[in-house]
């Protein structure tokens, strides 16, 4: 379900329309792939007002709109209209935010086919970790390849050098985190694509996964060598 993926979120103190325990977070409202709510913290009636948007939500915060992310105010007002439609409490929290402590977070997720045939490096300059392979969450191992791809970056500019020859090792690097991250992140679309989708489709789903991780533990069962 690729609601699930986060492409951008936007953060802000806020004050709540009532006083509420410390402990308690706002029930969050999730519409068309936008997902809002609040946390409390410390005071009971002081918190951050929190608004992420899925892969197949439409509105302000689209990837054409970067002069919407250089200004505070600007952002607030467009959050406002986006949450028109929601409960009057989280509407409350976003007109309260502090446009001074606004956090504007932009994601780019790259399907699995993207890794397939991207090019993340460039002479001297390379990416990783979400930068490179930002996946769903439905594996867990966001966190794991991101440290393998330190491993593995590591021993390549070890054996390598960081002198004229960087570059090779950049795209010796990306070379063999390829084929292990487009399996990750096919693995984790298709697990995510399962969420909300009919009878059919999931047969589907399951079937591809069958057929393309017959060992539902592939995912964890990988050694990328040492440094």
């Amino acid at each position: 379900m690729t609601e699930m993926i986060i492409l951008a979120s936007l953060a802000a103190r806020t004050t709540f329309m009532e006083v509420v325990p410390s402990d308690e977070s706002r029930t969050l409202a999730f519409a068309a792939g936008l997902e809002a709510g609040g946390v409390c913290l410390g005071e009971p009636a002081k918190g951050v007002v929190l608004l992420k948007k899925g892969a197949s939500s439409q509105g302000p915060l689209e990837d054409d709109d970067e002069g919407i992310w250089k200004n505070n105010e600007v952002i607030r007002q467009y959050t406002i209209e986006l949450l028109s439609n929601y409960p009057q409490e989280i509407q409350e929290m976003a007109k309260n935010a502090d446009i001074n402590s606004l956090s504007f977070t932009h994601l780019r997720y790259r399907t699995p086919w993207d890794l397939l045939v991207g090019n993340f490096s460039r002479g001297t300059v390379t990416v990783a970790g979400d930068a490179m392979h930002i996946m769903g969450p439905f594996l867990g191992q966001g966190g794991s390849a991101a440290l393998e791809d330190a491993v593995v970056l590591a021993r390549n500019m070890a054996t390598t050098g960081l002198n004229d020859r960087v570059g090779a090792a950049f795209n010796e690097f990306v070379r063999q985190r390829r084929i292990r991250v487009v399996r990750l992140s096919l693995q984790a679309y298709l697990i995510g694509m399962l969420l909300g989708s009919s009878r059919l489709e999931k047969i589907i789903w399951i079937i591809l996964l069958k057929l393309l991780f017959p060992n539902q533990e592939s995912h964890m069962d990988y050694d990328c060598g040492g440094l």
